[in-house]
């Protein structure tokens, strides 16, 4: 049975991964690979966020999506943020801390308020997989460290792809 998942998530992470890094967009640095910089690439502006846990157990799934404003210094805040799923959802809020390395990869800690106000927090690694000719971070992946969703078995990802708005 343990096998069966593990196979489940690594197929998944697998595939949002390569599903991710796919796109191109003119201007942008799109080779999907984390690149060694003199300078992290800067997380700032408005970024659209989805983020979605599938759980292996129970066959459920949970999305979220929502608009996030980064203020280039390691935080963004996503509010509203409408949570969807088997029974319901509703609005909340994420608040997010993140560090980002030179080459483009980075840690971010996020506390979710759920729309029945309880709280979640959680620790992501991301790979920043295209960047703007400033260096602005274009587009986000982020895996969430540990296992999501009500069985405990889910893995979330989540991407930010930045708003041209």
């Amino acid at each position: 049975m343990e096998a069966r998942i593990l196979i489940r998530r690594l197929f998944f992470f697998v595939f949002a991964t390569v599903f991710t890094l796919v796109g191109f967009m003119p201007g942008w640095n799109t080779t999907g690979i984390a690149r060694a910089q003199d300078t992290a690439p800067t997380i700032s502006g408005t970024y659209v966020h989805i983020g979605t846990v599938n759980e292996a157990l129970n066959g459920t799934f949970v999305a979220g999506v929502g608009t996030c404003e980064a203020d280039g210094l390691g935080n963004a805040t996503c509010d509203p943020f409408f949570f969807s799923q088997a029974g319901g959802g509703g609005t909340g809020s994420v608040s997010i801390a993140f560090t980002t390395n030179p080459d483009g990869t980075g840690t971010f800690q996020s506390t979710s308020t759920l729309p029945d106000g309880s709280t979640v927090t959680t620790t992501s690694q991301f790979v920043i997989t295209v960047v703007d000719e400033n260096n602005v971070a274009v587009r986000i992946f982020a895996v969430q460290n540990e296992p999501a969703g009500e069985s405990g078995t889910g893995i979330l990802t989540s991407t930010f792809e930045l708003s041209p708005l």
